[in-house]
């Protein structure tokens, strides 16, 4: 994408995330941080601090090792057993805090319960009084690409009230905002019925109370990528439809089709 499609390159996960993360820790009134997993450490790339809570002071880059953060056991959580056997032989055992998980044992099962719930609580495991709870970010395919967590001083909020009180609230700011799903629709149509069509639904959209993101980057950011993911699979997206009489969708025209969009995107947005 940096090659191809240069306006895009400058738009990153961490400006379009920057917002979402500052309108969470507003809500909720506690730092909210978006990472990425670093080999077998987790590195901060956006934060949104309310206050500061460890002795740390984190910025963007800050690492910690994966195994004892919340945002890291989300992200090893996903990782296929292939990916996450060397991180787990390597990982040290050493106590960071009061509760830090020493054995391997406990570690495999902090894993296998964030795979199975979809977050992951952890308490005075990195720090003695800190205490947060993570949700993966998921891209189109469904796979972790990073982590949004809260992080809150453990007198303020028990684990129970932390799923009470923030997990609905922050689930949905990991999912992405609406201009996904508009960006993954717009995609859908401009492949079935030409670019026009593709640029309207998000003019309807708005026109019919929706809410979308109101730096024109994030548009672009989102919808461009969601069209090059799509690219690839095009043909796949056609098959029902041939099956249902769409036999003006030939390879020629599918595979033109993204290009057209992509043109019309960067001639608004770009």
């Amino acid at each position: 994408m940096a090659l191809g499609y240069p306006p895009l390159s400058r738009t990153t996960l961490a400006r379009i995330a920057g917002p979402h993360l500052s309108a969470l820790a507003g809500r909720i009134q506690d730092s909210a941080s978006l990472a990425v997993l670093a080999d077998d450490s987790v590195q901060y790339v956006a934060r949104a601090a309310t206050h500061r809570i460890m002795e740390v002071d984190i910025t963007v880059g800050t690492r910690f090792p994966a195994y004892a953060t919340s945002l890291g056991r989300v992200l090893l959580a996903d990782l296929p057993p292939a990916g996450l056997a060397p991180l787990l032989d390597h990982a040290e055992l050493r106590p960071l805090a009061p509760h830090t998980l020493t054995h391997r044992t406990e570690r495999e099962a902090a894993l296998e319960r964030a795979c199975a719930e979809g977050y992951a609580p952890v308490d005075e495991e990195l720090e003695a009084g800190l205490r947060s709870i993570a949700v993966p970010v998921r891209d189109r395919a469904g796979s972790a690409v990073a982590s949004i967590n809260v992080a809150m001083h453990s007198s303020s909020r028990t684990i129970e009230a932390c799923l009470e009180e923030v997990l609905p609230d922050w689930v949905e700011t990991s999912w992405g905002p609406a201009d996904l799903d508009v960006a993954h629709c717009s995609t859908a149509l401009a492949l079935l019925y030409g670019a026009h069509e593709g640029m309207r639904l998000a003019d309807s959209y708005l026109a019919c109370g929706g809410t979308l993101s109101e730096d024109p980057a994030a548009h672009l950011y989102w919808r461009v990528l969601d069209a090059l993911a799509f690219a690839p699979d095009a043909e796949k997206v056609a098959v029902p439809w041939r099956e249902l009489g769409r036999t003006d969708l030939t390879s020629a025209l599918l595979a033109s089709r993204p290009e057209g969009y992509l043109e019309e995107l960067f001639r608004r947005f770009g």
